[in-house]
């Protein structure tokens, strides 16, 4: 397999679609045989039987099959597949460029959380969302850093901003995006770099901070579970793909009838998060919670 084929010859047949008629050594009786584990030597061997036809070209790959000289393999901005690497490595390519996968700071704030190793106390919330914002980024081909919480201290926060944005090619923090009394990382940013946008029109997620320090984006996502999954998915990942050089896929759409009316706010796009079943062939969707 993989010889080259000897010169006037333009077909290969297999070794069991052939009856090799030889002569035994020592023996001027010739005998038939399809075994080649015996003693005899293959220049004994006077005739073969074939059991199907040939046609030119049969058992033959041509130069150039999978790959000629100067073609493209894969195109700039590709995501490498296992069967890509099988292609690379057939064409004579052991070594290619890729691009670094970007290095994300996740950053979770907030007097009332603590790690999940603590023992949860009255007022306290275990802090599971960088877990949750941490996993996405490595499903979606970045590297994730996550830091300490940082408590509701202003200083501190811009302390670990300042060297986040140092380490990282994009800053995130977990919570503070709001408008309450202890909601102060949009102003932190403003005095390190710039707020680009504060609040977008989507529900959940609407509190969520776009901005810039120092060159290195930054994105301020919700404190609530649903709400910074779905900011990251929209904006996180965006940014994400593009530091990788890739697009973001639609996701795939399916139709559905309603269980029920929904009303949504006029102006806001909103996830509504549904549970599907299947009822007399028909796709229903039953909305869940719309609690963020």
């Amino acid at each position: 397999t993989g010889n080259p084929i000897p010169f006037g010859f333009d077909a290969v047949i297999k070794i069991e679609d052939i009856n090799p008629l030889k002569e035994f050594k020592g023996d001027k009786n010739k005998g038939i045989s399809n075994d080649f584990t015996d003693d005899s030597k293959e220049e004994n061997i006077k005739e073969i039987k074939i059991f199907s036809a040939v046609s030119p070209g049969q058992h033959i790959r041509n130069i150039g099959e999978d790959v000629v000289a100067n073609q493209l393999i894969i195109p700039a901005n590709h995501e490498i597949r296992p069967v890509d690497i099988g292609a690379l490595l057939a064409g004579g390519v052991n070594q290619f460029f890729v691009r670094r996968k970007p290095k994300v700071a996740v950053i979770p704030t907030g007097d009332e959380l603590i790690p999940p190793e603590e023992e949860i106390s009255p007022g306290k919330i275990i802090e599971y969302n960088s877990k949750i914002i941490k996993g996405l980024i490595y499903e979606w081909g970045g590297e994730a850093r996550v830091y300490e919480i940082v408590k509701d201290i202003p200083q501190d926060l811009k302390k670990v901003l300042q060297k986040a944005k140092q380490q990282n090619d994009i800053v995130v923090v977990i919570a503070g995006s709001s408008a309450g009394s202890k909601d102060f990382t949009s102003e932190i940013v403003k005095s390190i770099g710039e707020v680009l946008v504060h609040g977008v029109a989507i529900m959940p997620g609407k509190p969520t901070i776009l901005g810039i320090i120092d060159n290195t984006p930054f994105i301020g996502l919700p404190g609530y579970p649903v709400s910074a999954v779905i900011s990251a998915e929209q904006f996180l990942k965006t940014l994400v793909f593009h530091k990788l050089g890739l697009i973001v896929k639609k996701r795939e759409e399916i139709k559905v009838r309603m269980a029920h009316k929904v009303v949504s706010r006029l102006g806001d796009e909103e996830f509504l998060r549904v549970k599907l079943g299947n009822i007399d062939g028909k796709i229903m969707a039953y909305p869940l919670s719309r609690g963020a």
